[in-house]
C-alpha cells in the first residue's frame, strides 16, 4: 500500500510539469510569447525526466519551437528582412 501511495505522489509533480509546460506552449501561440514561450520550454526540459510526462513535455517543446520560428519570421518580414515573395509566393 505505501508503494502505491509513493507512486502516486511521485507522479503528481511530473502530471503537473506535463500540463504547465503544454499549456504555456500553447498559450505562447496567441499572447505573450517571450514568457509563456519560456516557462514552457523549462517546464519542458525540466519533465523530460519523468516517464508519465515524457510525451507532453515532448510536445511541448516541439510548440515552443515552431512559435518562435514563426515569431522570427515574422519579425523578419516586418522589418523588410525577408521579402514578401519568399513567403506568399512569385
Amino acid at each position: 500500500m505505501e508503494e502505491e501511495n509513493n507512486k502516486n505522489n511521485s507522479s503528481t509533480p511530473s502530471a503537473i510539469l506535463g500540463l504547465t509546460s503544454f499549456i504555456s506552449a500553447i498559450v505562447s501561440i496567441f499572447v505573450m510569447y517571450y514568457i509563456f514561450a519560456f516557462i514552457g520550454l523549462v517546464t519542458g526540459i525540466v519533465g523530460l525526466k519523468n516517464k508519465e510526462a515524457k510525451p507532453m513535455c515532448t510536445v511541448a517543446i516541439i510548440i515552443v519551437c515552431i512559435t518562435l520560428i514563426l515569431k522570427l519570421i515574422n519579425i523578419l518580414t516586418a522589418n523588410g528582412i525577408l521579402p514578401d515573395w519568399l513567403l506568399q509566393g512569385m
